[in-house]
């Protein structure tokens, strides 16, 4: 199947209003679906969690009810559209695996071969920072596994958070503290304290101090690929966003505390990780590096 923006439009558009050409090309259990309340809104994934909550009950994912191919994929569609345009459409793009994969060949053993097969993994929204979720895996997941899979839930937190990233925020965000604990597995409001210091998480397999950083997409000029200028302006350069200065200090910190115990910043987009490495190594900071840590797993 050929995956690009276009085609997921189109494919929206037959879950919304079904596929009037032949017959037994429309989703499963069309009755269930109550097509009337899908106007792209977040609030319309209320619907959609209903009709795939029915479809689970029913056990549509083993009996492999007729239609449930196109309701998983036009139904994925459908999802990533609401949460393209309930962000701003120009923000989002549909790619395929293959391509995503070539920026990102470190998460080719995350993936398996499934990146390259599948087609609900291969079918990758692409939003702000180069950051993916896929929206089809997501419908697929719920149908598998039931209501803990909410798409409205899902698409309301990914909206939110690129809405965050989009404005420059940062720090404490309902994005940053998803990835905290997704980074370290620490439930927010728990923390890994040394000395005076806290620290998100503590990873035994490695005796790391981890520190992770979302959301810092704001701080890198597109055109140069480095820190913006207003970043490396120093403390005060924008209210609630903290200078490439603010940042060094408190890695200056965390090693002061730490007394010899290795640091790790686990960051959610490569080119931060980078940029916060070659930082670390200019201002003269050992004992401490800075990683891309993929956020993957949502869809």
């Amino acid at each position: 199947m050929r995956i690009s923006t276009d085609q997921f439009v189109a494919m929206a558009d037959l879950f919304v209003h079904g596929a009037h050409s032949p017959q037994g090309t429309d989703v499963a259990l069309t009755a269930e679906l109550a097509r009337p309340n899908l106007d792209y809104s977040l609030e319309s994934l209320r619907s959609v969690d209903r009709y795939l909550t029915t479809l689970f009950k029913q056990h549509a994912l083993v009996k492999r009810l007729p239609g449930l191919d196109r309701t998983i994929v036009f139904g994925g569609a459908y999802v990533g559209e609401v949460i393209r345009r309930a962000v701003l459409p120009a923000v989002y793009h549909w790619e395929d695996s293959r391509s995503y994969l070539l920026r990102h060949p470190e998460l080719v053993k995350v993936f398996g071969p499934g990146a390259y097969d599948d087609v609900c993994v291969r079918s990758m929204l692409v939003g702000a920072g180069d950051r993916m979720t896929m929206p089809v895996n997501k419908v697929r997941r719920f149908l598998a596994e039931g209501l803990e899979n909410s798409v409205h839930y899902y698409a309301s937190v990914e909206a939110k958070a690129v809405a965050e990233v989009r404005r420059g925020a940062h720090g404490t965000t309902a994005l940053a503290l998803s990835y905290r604990e997704f980074a370290t597995g620490v439930r927010d409001g728990n923390a890994y304290r040394v000395g005076e210091i806290d620290f998100h998480g503590f990873d035994r397999s490695t005796g790391e101090l981890v520190e992770t950083k979302d959301g810092y997409a704001f701080a890198i000029d597109p055109k140069t690929g480095e820190w913006t200028a207003q970043f490396r302006a120093g403390p005060g350069s924008g209210p609630g966003q903290e200078s490439l200065a603010d940042e060094l200090a408190l890695a200056q910190r965390q090693i002061e505390a730490a007394r010899g115990t290795p640091i790790v910043w686990r960051c959610a987009e490569t080119q931060v990780a980078e940029l916060f490495d070659r930082a670390f190594a200019a201002g003269g900071l050992s004992g401490i590096r800075a990683v891309y840590y993929p956020w993957v797993g949502q869809g």
